[in-house]
Order: C-alpha cells, then sequence, then structure tokens
C-alpha cells in the first residue's frame, strides 16, 4: 500500500494545467486546417483527425494520462521560442525551428517529409516575410530531423549550386544515416507499423498518438550529405552573425547526435535527449538459441495438457487480471498453429482470447506505442493469420548519396529468401559501375543473396556468369528501383537473369484485370460502349455465365468510353431502396460512386476523363460550359472503363418490376468536352480477338500480357506517381507500340502461380484480411474496390469478385472455408440482432454449391435478407421495427424439405449433401459493424429438420 500511495504522491494531478500553459506560451499563428497534400493531391499529414482528443471526454478505453498527453501534442501552428527563434509545431512528427540571423534564417531538423517542411516554411513566411536560407543543422541521424530538407529549397539549389547554403550535421551522420534506415530500414519499418498504429484507426478505439508526437506523415523524404561536420563538444560556428556552440552527445537517444546552445538568445536546444515523454531505453532482445515460436508453442500446449486445457488456464488467468501471463499462454497457442492439436473450432476460440487480452492490454497503456502494438497485433488477430514478416511490392528508394556496396547491402535484405531458395540453380552477375569504377559480383544462391568487389587480381570465375553489364551509376539506381535503364551495356549473358533477381524481390499479376473485363463483355453479344444494358431479372441456378453471382439486385451496365466526349447520364427519381451507380476503370478501381448513401438526388452528372483530380465531386466541373444543372460529377483516370449501377430489390415480381422502371428512365448520352484529353475509340472487340481469347495455342497468361500491352497506354494506373515506374516496368518485360513480345528464354507459365502466391500472402499482411468474429472474414476490406497501389490486393479481387463496390458502400464477410454436409445434416446459424445498417441499406445471405453457383432447389431461393419474409422465433416478422433480437438462418439439403414453420428462413444446401458456400453482403453499414460491436452469426451443425415432431428445435 506504501507503494501505491508513492506512485500517487508523484503522478501529475489532473487539475495541473502548467504544461498546457507552457505548451501555448509564444503562440503566434495555427494553420486553419492542418491537412497538407502534395502535388498530386495525395494526403500525407492530417493533424485534425486528433481533433477528437479535443471534443471529447477520455473514454474509459484510453489511459487518461495518454489522453492528456496527446491532447498537448495535438496543438499545431507558429511559436516564438525568443525574440530570433521561431518553431513550427504539429506538422509531423518533430519540431522544426527557424532562427533568424542578420539577412536570413537557420533551418534546424527539417521534419520527416519535403511537404510538411515546405508547409512549414510557407507558415513561418506567413508572419516573418521571406528569408534565404544560410544553413540546415540535423541534429541527429534519424529521418524526422532530415528527411525534409529538400522541401525546404528549390530544385535548383540542391547538388552543387548550395555553395552558399551551409549542411550541419554531428560526425558519423552519413553512416549511422545508412546502417539505420537502409540496411536496418526494413525491418524497422516493418516493426514501426505495429509501433506507430499504421493499421489502426485514429479514433478513442485506435491509435491516440505515438506518445512522442502524432505520427510519421507519409511524404516525400531527401537525404542532404552534410557539408560541415560538427567533431567536438565545444565547436562553435557563427553563421549570419548567430553564434552556436555545439555539445556532442553520441550514442544517446541517437548514435550521431548534437545539442546547440545559442548565447545571444540564451536558448538552449536538446533535441530528444530531453523530453516530456520517456523514450524505450533499449530494443527488447530475445533469449539465445531458444526453440523457435512454433516449436516452443507445441512443447508448451503439450507439457500444459492440451488445447482445450491452454484456454481453460488462460481463461482462469483472465478471470484473475493477470493478462500478461494469459497473453503468454495463448501466445503459445498461436503461434503453434495446426499442430498445436485440438479443433479447428479451440483454435480459433484461442486466436479470438488472445485478441481479445491484446485489446485490454493496449486499451490500459499509458505508453502510446505499447498501445499500438497490442491494439495491432488485436486487429492481425481478428483479420486472420499474423502476417509473414514480407517486405511491400518494389525494392523501395536507393539514395544517391549512398555507395555503391550500402545499397547491395540493401538489396540483400529485400530479397524473399523463401521465394528465391525455390530455384536451385545458382544465379550470378557481374556489373561494371562506369563513373565509380567499381565492379561488383553478385550472387543469388540458396535463397541469399552474396556482392562482393572484384579488382584486376580476381580474374577467376568461380561460376558461370549469367550477365555481365556496363553501367553508370545512376542506371543502376534505375534498375534497383524497378525503373528501366535503356543506356546499360550488356556485355555478355542474359538479361533475364537480373529480371529474375528483381522478380523475387516483388512483381504482380498487374495487367489480369483486363481478362476479366473481357469475360464481362463476352457476356453481351455485339455490345456497343455508352449504351444501357438493363438485368430485367434476378439470377438462378440457371446463370452460369459468372460465378458466385448475386440474387439481391439488378443491374445496369455501360461499357464507357470517353475517348472523345464526356458522358451525361441522367438519374431518375429512386425512393426508399438502395441504389448506386458506381464507375470503375478497367483494372476494377472504383474512381467515383453516384448513390443513395451518399444522399445524392435525381437529376444529370457528368463522367469526364481527366489527368489529375480523380473522384466524385459535387456540382459542375470547374470548366463546365453547359446549359444544363449538372448534380455532381465523377472524374476518371482512363478514357475506357464500366459502369455496373445496382439497384436493390426482392424475389416479389411487384418489386422487380418498379426497379425495372426506374432502369426505362435512366438517360445517357455524349456531351462535348469542354477541356480534358483525347484517346483512341474504344473497341469492346479487342476482347474477342483471338490473341485475347484463352485457347489450346494461347494459354491465359499469353492473353493477360497481350491486353495489358494493347491497353497500358491509354489506360494506366490511377496512381499518378506509379505511372513511370510501370510503364518502365512494362517496357523492359516486352511490351512496347501495343504488342507483348516474350524475352527470349522467358518462360511465362509460371505468372499465374506467382501471382496466387504473391496474393495469398498478402492476405496475411496488414490490411489483408478482417476477421469479423465467429468464422466470419472479409478479404482486403481497406482497399476493396479502390486499390490505389495494391496490384496484389487488385489482382485477388479481380479472380474472385471482379468490381466489388468501396467498403462505404458495402462488405462481403464469408466463410474461409467451404462448409460439408452430410445428406442428412444441415447448419443453423444463429443471428443475436439484425444487422446494423443505415437507412436505405440492407443485407443478404446467399448459398453456393461447389462450382461457385446458385444452389439448385424446387423453391428456386437462393437468398434471404432484410426484405425476404424471415420471422423471428415467435412467428412475428423480422421486419418489425419495434423489435429486435434473436433470429436463425437454416441451411439445409434441397432434397430435405423444411417444415412449414422454418420456410421462411430456409436457404438451401446441395442435394444430397456436399461443400457449400456462403456469402454475406451488408450494403450501407453503420461503423459499428467495422469496430466488430455488432456480433455475426454463429453456425451450427445439426441434424437435418423435418415435419417429425423429434427433429423440432
Amino acid at each position: 500500500m506504501a507503494n501505491k500511495n508513492r506512485l500517487s504522491d508523484t503522478s501529475p494531478s489532473f487539475d495541473d494545467i502548467a504544461d498546457f500553459e507552457s505548451a501555448d506560451r509564444g503562440f503566434i499563428v495555427s494553420r486553419k486546417q492542418c491537412l497538407i497534400k502534395n502535388d498530386k493531391g495525395k494526403i500525407v499529414w492530417d493533424n485534425d483527425q486528433y481533433n477528437f482528443v479535443n471534443e471529447q471526454p477520455c473514454p474509459a478505453i484510453v489511459n487518461s494520462r495518454l489522453w492528456r498527453q496527446t491532447q498537448l501534442l495535438s496543438k499545431q501552428g507558429l511559436y516564438r521560442i525568443s525574440p530570433s527563434i521561431y518553431q513550427v509545431r504539429g506538422f509531423d512528427i518533430s519540431h522544426i525551428t527557424f532562427v533568424e540571423g542578420k539577412t536570413g534564417i537557420i533551418v534546424i531538423d527539417p521534419l520527416v517529409s519535403c511537404e510538411c517542411a515546405k508547409a512549414a516554411l510557407e507558415l513561418y513566411q506567413s508572419e516573418r516575410g521571406v528569408r534565404p536560407i544560410k544553413a540546415i543543422i540535423f541534429s541527429h541521424s534519424h529521418i524526422d530531423h532530415y528527411g525534409g530538407a529538400a522541401g525546404l529549397l528549390p530544385e535548383s539549389k540542391i547538388g552543387p549550386a548550395m555553395n552558399d547554403i551551409h549542411i550541419i550535421a554531428p560526425e558519423g551522420f552519413m553512416k549511422e544515416v545508412t546502417s539505420e534506415n537502409v540496411i536496418a530500414g526494413p525491418i524497422m519499418r516493418h516493426r514501426a507499423v505495429y509501433m506507430y498504429g499504421s493499421t489502426l484507426p485514429r479514433s478513442p478505439v485506435g491509435q491516440v498518438g505515438v506518445g512522442l508526437g502524432m505520427g510519421i506523415s507519409q511524404g516525400k523524404t531527401s537525404l542532404i550529405p552534410p557539408t560541415i561536420d560538427i567533431g567536438h563538444t565545444g565547436q562553435t560556428l557563427t553563421i549570419d552573425d548567430v553564434r552556436i556552440i555545439f555539445q556532442m552527445v553520441p550514442d544517446t537517444e541517437a548514435p550521431a547526435e548534437v545539442n546547440m546552445y545559442f548565447p545571444d538568445e540564451r536558448a538552449l536546444l536538446i533535441p530528444e535527449c530531453a523530453a516530456h515523454s520517456m523514450h524505450n531505453i533499449t530494443t527488447l532482445r530475445e533469449n539465445l538459441w531458444k526453440w523457435p515460436p512454433h516449436e516452443e508453442g507445441c512443447r508448451y500446449i503439450k507439457c500444459i495438457g492440451g488445447v482445450n486445457e491452454v484456454l481453460v488456464k488462460a481463461e482462469l488467468f483472465i478471470e484473475e487480471k493477470d493478462l500478461r501471463f494469459a497473453a503468454t499462454l495463448l501466445g503459445h497457442l498461436v503461434v503453434a498453429g495446426d499442430q498445436a492439436g485440438g479443433t479447428p473450432a479451440s483454435r480459433a476460440e484461442g486466436k479470438a482470447m488472445l485478441a481479445d487480452v491484446f485489446e485490454r492490454l493496449g486499451f490500459g497503456s499509458e505508453n502510446a506505442t505499447w498501445r499500438n502494438f497490442y491494439l495491432g497485433q488485436a486487429l492481425d488477430l481478428r483479420r486472420g493469420d499474423r502476417p509473414r514478416n514480407r517486405y511491400p511490392s518494389g525494392l523501395g528508394n536507393f539514395p544517391v548519396t549512398l555507395s555503391i556496396e550500402q545499397w547491395l547491402g540493401g538489396l540483400a535484405l529485400r530479397i524473399d529468401g523463401e521465394e528465391a531458395g525455390k530455384d536451385e540453380k545458382c544465379t550470378c552477375i557481374d556489373i561494371r559501375v562506369t563513373d565509380v569504377q567499381e565492379t561488383w559480383r553478385l550472387i543469388l544462391s540458396n535463397g541469399a543473396l552474396t556482392y562482393r568487389q572484384q579488382n584486376d587480381s580476381m580474374t577467376g570465375v568461380e561460376s558461370q556468369i549469367d550477365l555481365s553489364l556496363s553501367l553508370n551509376k545512376h542506371e543502376l539506381q534505375q534498375i534497383l528501383t524497378g525503373r528501366d535503364a535503356c543506356e546499360a551495356q550488356v556485355l555478355g549473358g542474359d538479361v533475364q537473369a537480373l529480371n529474375k533477381l528483381l522478380s523475387f524481390a516483388g512483381i504482380t499479376g498487374y495487367g489480369y484485370p483486363l481478362l476479366e473485363y473481357g469475360k464481362y463483355v463476352a457476356q453481351f453479344p455485339n455490345a456497343c460502349t455508352n449504351t444501357l444494358y438493363h438485368d430485367r431479372r434476378l439470377s438462378t441456378s440457371d446463370d452460369l455465365k459468372i460465378i458466385r453471382p448475386n440474387s439481391d439486385t439488378l443491374y445496369s451496365t455501360i461499357f464507357v468510353d470517353l475517348s472523345s466526349n464526356d458522358l451525361q447520364i441522367s438519374i431518375p427519381e429512386i425512393p426508399d431502396r438502395y441504389w448506386v451507380y458506381p464507375f470503375y476503370d478497367l483494372y476494377g478501381n472504383d474512381i467515383g460512386n453516384i448513390g443513395s448513401l451518399q444522399g445524392h438526388q435525381a437529376g444529370n452528372y457528368l463522367i469526364r476523363y481527366t489527368s489529375e483530380n480523380f473522384g466524385f465531386f459535387v456540382g459542375p466541373p470547374p470548366d463546365y460550359k453547359g446549359d444544363r444543372v449538372v448534380m455532381g460529377h465523377v472524374n476518371l483516370p482512363t478514357p475506357y472503363g464500366i459502369c455496373v449501377a445496382r439497384f436493390a430489390t426482392t424475389q416479389a415480381v411487384q418489386d422487380q418490376e418498379a426497379v425495372c422502371t426506374y432502369q426505362d428512365q435512366i438517360q445517357l448520352c455524349s456531351v462535348p468536352r469542354f477541356a480534358g484529353p483525347l484517346a483512341p475509340q474504344f473497341q469492346l472487340s479487342i476482347f474477342t480477338a483471338p490473341e485475347h481469347q484463352p485457347s489450346q495455342k494461347v494459354s491465359p497468361e499469353q492473353v493477360v500480357l497481350n491486353l495489358t500491352a494493347s491497353l497500358a497506354h491509354f489506360n494506366p494506373s490511377s496512381i499518378l506517381e506509379d505511372r513511370q515506374w510501370i510503364s518502365d516496368i512494362l517496357l523492359r518485360s516486352g511490351m512496347k507500340d501495343g504488342a507483348f513480345t516474350c524475352p527470349e528464354g522467358v518462360d511465362i507459365s509460371q505468372v499465374s502461380e506467382f501471382a496466387d502466391t504473391q496474393a495469398r500472402d498478402g492476405r496475411q499482411a496488414p490490411g489483408g484480411m478482417m476477421d469479423f468474429g465467429n468464422g466470419w472474414i472479409s478479404v482486403y476490406p481497406e482497399v476493396m474496390g479502390n486499390f490505389g497501389s495494391n496490384y496484389v490486393a487488385r489482382y485477388y479481387i479481380a479472380k474472385f469478385g471482379y468490381l466489388g463496390v468501396t467498403s462505404d458502400q458495402a462488405i462481403y464477410p464469408s466463410r474461409p472455408e467451404a462448409l460439408r454436409f452430410k445428406n442428412d445434416e444441415a447448419v443453423l446459424l444463429r443471428f443475436s440482432r439484425r444487422p446494423v445498417l443505415l437507412k436505405t441499406g440492407f443485407w443478404s445471405l446467399t448459398t453456393y454449391d461447389a462450382d461457385q453457383y446458385l444452389v439448385k432447389n424446387d423453391m428456386n431461393r437462393y437468398v434471404l435478407g432484410d426484405r425476404a419474409n424471415m420471422t423471428f422465433p415467435d412467428g412475428s416478422p423480422l421486419d418489425d421495427e419495434t423489435k429486435d433480437g434473436e433470429f436463425f438462418i437454416l441451411l439445409q439439403p434441397a432434397d430435405v424439405p423444411p417444415p412449414a414453420q422454418w420456410k421462411n428462413n430456409w436457404l438451401p444446401s446441395p442435394a444430397g449433401g456436399g461443400k457449400m458456400s456462403i456469402t454475406l453482403r451488408f450494403y450501407g453499414i453503420k461503423e459499428e459493424v467495422m469496430l466488430k460491436s455488432y456480433e455475426f452469426p454463429r453456425l451450427e451443425y445439426i441434424k437435418a429438420i423435418t415435419d417429425s415432431p423429434k427433429s423440432l428445435l
């Protein structure tokens, strides 16, 4: 008790506002909206997303001290430190400082991103005027103190033209930047996903800052080498009449670090050796020569007595509030995987319990990074298996300021050893870098890349050289970052050896969705562009054109061609039901939606092809010169696309006829384009050409590559900054002038298999899967329909659900494994209450047979949901808004008719038993579904229910 009292005595009083007064001291002005974007319009910093900490009291699920710390850290703006020293805070995780000299300014620690540093400089200049930069000081070797430097300077000033600007840093700065950010960078970034809570929402249930700041900006970074090294304590510089005395503090908060004293201002800058937070003293260490976690977990479970015994004991520790040891026990169970024994259900229960424990530990954590680690791991467990230690596709940046050896060290760490190890052949590449007069030999063998510098005395060839290149350093950088280097001279061997090496660092099935687009076109014989094609009836088991169709909406399809004109679509009044017009590019990216959930009204809407600012916008475009009232417009990044409008309906004939009436009232016409790019007319016949149809002579892989080459030029990525490197890769892959030529000696038969592997692995990465509980998951929910640069996710979704809408419109939870029925067996789905949806939202459940088609049955029933005549157990209708509670859906073989009281709540499984899949569709979900406070239905195998009284529940 004495210890507890002593802790209370030393804890800060929440009535003490001294910290808030200190934080506000010197405040001059804030940025009205602290939202910073790059030159492509992408948000790189959003401090306003943390406004919630100042708009509501601290909830029980956040440590009150952390909430208070975040309130302090979320303050942003320009502050006066002394008569000549100013600081901008809240524009990144770090602060940027401006010291005014006689004629210019000295900038200290220019943040993480160039865009944020530039915005901070502009805020300072708005109050203090424009002054030339005389020097930039990096206090230490962490990227949040040097990464934004290039954003302060015009491009013409970076490089040899910087003679008039001093770049000052502690001795050893470049060495430490290299070792920490290039060599250790990949694993550091993997840990940072959890440390900074990157996958968590910014809200009371998610990330509430990172303790030291709010988070890390996501803009462009830079590295400008120092021109002046600080090598000893007491070293003094006078820059623009400003005296600075330096103190060396290496191996403190960073390996290379300095403090600064400004004697004329009596101001001391101690960057991070003294801060109102506690840094981690050291990275957590593992014990020497332990069993790997999987093997250790299996042994612990065996000693404890099996999976069920682990669950029982873990529950006891949870009840005793010993969450730390409960997490240890359950952690052994999770890492042991299938070899833990037990049943799939018991192992799933262990995962769910561990997620709950991590969540409770996170909610109670005062330390922000601990909170983020706990909640991030809980999120992984609920989404599916924990992510494998793989790094994102692409090779990242190789700064020109680093040496060739440092580049190759970084490349070696990025090799996917497991994937590369599948190739038993050793790959040997010699690279001669002419402008630095270095020759390097790279050997990829047994899943590892080794490299060493060659010299004239090393003439012996230990193994056959697969490729010998001669190029300059810039060209090597282009190759390592996935770009093309056309000037590279091939001295001998096969250039595909290099392509193979780079492929192990990540190549995706970029063009695959074009194959699915072609399949869609094939459903409409003699289809034309800019024409409406209406589905007049719901899908049945006789429809075998596409797999996993739904039977709850009617569609209207438009093959969009914006090559020379814009499209105007006139939408009629559609009351009391869900509807949406999603507009996609050819790859299945949902660029913009017009629909009921957004509150859009009847009227005219423009569909445009533009070079920037993609998505839906209210009102007419700025350059509109037409005479009609325009309610809104969608800007597409490509001239060719597709719209598949959806209208909710029921099995009732009258309701379907009402939707058909709405479809007939839709009007579509081409209108003049007043501004914007042009393109060749879209010919749908391209998808029926022999070279674009899979056959005995043309493999699906060949079709994908042919289509990609034909369409890539006018259908680039919707992510502007990705376009150049994708173009370079496509060119290097044999695509030129609209045609694909397979490079000699390249076997493309493995392309699909490799892409499938990447997609499956991607599901395990953060954002790849969301676990809603009770065995229900959703794949790639965060990027569904709007994939951005996640081309692996786009490939996967195209194969299994092409043209899905974005998660703000709908989610599609399903079971990860097929259900298996015996001929006398049924499955009971127990809903604790109705799904929670917005006013015009709806939900449905659909069953599919082993071939992923609708299940045949005599009642022609394929779907149940809130618009079916379902009932509660007491027989009252499910659509009675005055009540809510438990209800059931019975899945039973089609040849075992259900009793009369079950018919309204029955869906068929395949006659005679067998495999079946089920999918929920939630359109217009409320936030609590994504936050997992809604319980998804539990699944229970039972004996088939018949008219026999003994079989009734």
